[in-house]
């Protein structure tokens, strides 16, 4: 199976302002077939597409509101009219923390409308949920049911059929303290003895952590729409909210 298709579409939920518009440059530079553009806020997306500097031939805005849907359905009728397929979407999986109360219903929404489109192409495609790690881990330590992990390993069995692969990106508030400031991080620097006996601690319990600088958010989108499987979770933390 190929994962990088020959002249992909690309949509970009959410793509007016913050992580959409960077997702929105990166992709511009991808996406040979098209981009759509979607935003509630019409002024804002306009000016997003105009900012683009390797912009592809196409690009379209969508202006409309992500609780209707109804205008899910008119987005993929166009979609489908004036370009033909759909290889990647990128839809805010409430980004924001506190989430809108209705964020679930929104995904949900915007899974079903593009999943089809994808799963009609020959090698199917990738959906990205851009979520909110401080989101999740609040999701994990209630161990509330029917929240985003839920729908993501339901999305993940029904794209698997039609080689749909679903991830989502969780990021942290990048205004938050820098996890190598933490508490919990210069308490292992002290009873280490240092920085490098730190992380040698880490990597004994978790997973090893690593930086990467000059490395964005953006700039891991091109990786989880390349993975060759879906239903993970790429959590890249601003703060110390995990």
């Amino acid at each position: 199976m190929s994962f990088d298709p020959i002249n992909p579409v690309a949509l970009i939920a959410s793509a007016a302002t913050g992580v959409g518009a960077a997702c929105a440059r990166e992709l511009a530079q991808r996406a040979d077939g098209g981009l759509i553009l979607a935003d509630v806020d019409e002024s804002a997306l306009e000016a997003c597409a105009d900012s683009l500097d390797r912009a592809p031939e196409r690009v379209s805005t969508l202006a409309f509101n992500p609780a209707d849907p109804r205008r899910w359905a008119d987005a993929a009728d166009f979609i489908a009219a004036h370009y033909g397929r759909l290889d990647w979407a990128l839809i805010d999986a409430g980004a924001a923390f506190p989430r809108h109360e209705d964020y679930l219903e929104y995904t949900r929404r915007g899974l079903e409308a593009v999943m089809p489109l994808i799963g009609d192409n020959r090698d199917g495609g990738a959906v990205v949920l851009m979520a909110s790690a401080a989101a999740l881990a609040e999701e994990l330590r209630t161990g509330a049911d029917g929240g985003l992990l839920d729908l993501l390993r339901e999305a993940t069995r029904r794209g698997d059929r039609r080689q749909v692969r679903i991830g989502a990106l969780a990021f942290g508030d990048p205004q938050a303290t820098a996890w190598s400031e933490a508490p919990l991080f210069e308490e292992l620097v002290r009873s280490n003895g240092g920085i490098a006996d730190a992380f040698a601690q880490i990597g004994q319990i978790a997973p090893p952590i690593a930086r990467h600088p000059g490395v964005t958010l953006a700039n891991l989108i091109p990786m989880m729409i390349s993975e060759a499987s879906g239903g993970g979770v790429l959590v890249v933390d601003g703060g110390h909210t995990l």
